[in-house]
């Protein structure tokens, strides 16, 4: 408006572009930034066009100015971020209309008070969290219209990410507008009645069988990740990246199909190398799982054979597939593709407590440059065995142990302190997995607690700034 209004929004958006990417070049390859854009050209090009057609469609023009506006805004940025979306593996529904809408009103409070606290945060960081802490009570309500938008029947049509996503929209795009020209050249007074119940029909049937079929691997594994946390019901199950379609797992879970499935969606056709920490059902049970229609390179198995039973069937399964095993415990380090470990646990049999899971492999785990700690199902006692260990040490990710229960060491919190913080648990366990002071404690720290009970599927990606998470089905994070 400064520099000549609405006619002067494309030049000077377009010069805001090309300032921010001098700036900070990495902005070039962020979807985020691209969905930005194209939403504030969206606003600035196609708001004024949908909004006169809204006004003249015998549907909404007797609708208040004001409603009829904030759904051309919502429209016009959906339509332009559209092809981005489906670039990167977005879901196409048609949630994101009311959903917006109802996000609408909230956006202004939390972006102004976001910017005061950011800019208040240097100079008065008291007066910053409390402006924060009022932001975030708007902003909880964007989150909780996206989780129930998320859930609603429909909400998700499948549809292909990439190039064949972007050629079936232009596709779906030129039949629209010619069947626009076709039916004012031909039909100016507009379809019978018949002829649109039929038309409407065909659609409904349409869209129900598209959101029957299943959704498959659109948009997953997300770009840049490095581990996924496998959502396998109580137990664990964790994917290390280490090539492309290669992965080392570590434990995989109570049920081969969940964890086959997670390999097949995350793409993983090559398992270099298997690390079972412990022989627990919940941690070994899945084995079969991962050596289908899948080449395994080794199986490395913790030196503590307890339960015996568990340890000696998953011998036999391992003999009967012709797959390697080794031992490994405290010392053994490796590199596999972009996954480099050291074990510094176990480094002796611990009586007390539970001993196959004080007994269980811990794991200091670089991938792509990012530190992890991956501490199996240890508790108390064998964590105040080797947290001597981590000094000194710093992590982007921790797995917690023991699905989070209450058998957690203070001095391990304190000496493992990470950005974000897994726990791999299934919902409505008989163990009241994870206790809330577990899940309280790691949040105290700062860190993001992911729980696959109420995440689902997560992964954790780099990006050009930093960490990030990404789950499954594109839910925010629980925390």
């Amino acid at each position: 408006m400064l520099t000549g209004g609405r006619r002067a929004g494309p030049s000077i958006l377009g010069a805001g572009i090309l300032l921010l990417i001098l700036l900070a070049p990495w902005l070039a390859t962020s979807w985020g930034f691209a969905l930005s854009a194209m939403a504030t050209a969206g606003l600035i090009l196609l708001a004024a066009p949908v909004g006169d057609g809204l006004a003249r469609w015998r549907w909404t023009r007797r609708w208040p100015p004001g409603l009829r506006e904030a759904l051309a805004l919502t429209v016009a940025a959906q339509l332009a971020t559209l092809p981005v979306l489906v670039a990167m593996g977005g879901t196409v529904g048609w949630v994101a209309l009311p959903a917006n809408l109802l996000a609408m009103p909230v956006v202004a409070p939390v972006t102004i008070l976001g910017l005061l606290a950011a800019g208040l945060a240097p100079v008065a960081p008291g007066l910053a969290t409390v402006v924060a802490h009022i932001a975030a009570w708007p902003a909880a309500w964007i989150a909780g219209v996206a989780h129930v938008g998320a859930g609603l029947p429909l909400a998700a049509l499948p549809w292909p990410d990439g190039w064949p996503g972007l050629a079936l929209l232009a596709l779906v795009l030129l039949l629209v507008l010619g069947f626009i020209h076709f039916r004012r050249r031909f039909l100016p007074s507009g379809l019978s009645r018949p002829v649109r119940a039929a038309v409407a029909l065909v659609v409904v049937a349409g869209l129900v069988v598209l959101a029957l079929q299943p959704l498959g691997r659109r948009g997953w594994p997300p770009p840049g990740w490095f581990i996924i946390m496998c959502d396998v019901g109580q137990g664990d199950a964790l994917l290390l990246r280490a090539g492309e379609g290669s992965a080392v797992v570590v434990d995989t879970g109570p049920d081969p199909d969940a964890v086959d499935a997670c390999l097949t969606d995350a793409g993983i056709s090559a398992v270099p190398a298997v690390i079972v920490t412990h022989f627990h059902a919940d941690h070994v049970g899945g084995l079969s799982g991962v050596l289908r229609h899948r080449s395994v390179g080794e199986v490395l198995l913790d030196p503590i054979r307890e339960p015996l039973e568990e340890a000696d069937a998953t011998d036999r399964l391992l003999a009967d597939a012709g797959v390697s095993t080794g031992s490994i415990s405290a010392g053994d380090a490796r590199t596999v593709g972009d996954v480099t470990w050291q074990a510094i646990w176990p480094r002796r049999r611990i009586g007390a407590g539970s001993v196959p899971n004080n007994a269980s492999v811990v794991l200091l785990v670089t991938v792509r440059g990012r530190h992890l700690l991956l501490s199996g199902d240890v508790e108390t006692e064998a964590q105040d065995a080797f947290v001597a260990d981590l000094r000194g040490r710093s992590f982007d990710v921790v797995k917690v142990p023991h699905h989070g229960s209450r058998n957690q060491s203070p001095r391990l919190i304190a000496a493992a302190p990470a950005a974000i913080a897994l726990i791999s648990v299934g919902a409505g366990n008989d163990y009241g997995h994870p206790a809330p002071e577990t899940v309280a404690a790691w949040r105290g720290i700062g860190a993001i607690v992911m729980r696959t009970d109420l995440d689902g599927e997560v992964a954790v990606i780099s990006t050009g700034t930093g960490l990030g998470v990404v789950t499954r089905h594109g839910m925010l994070p629980s925390s």
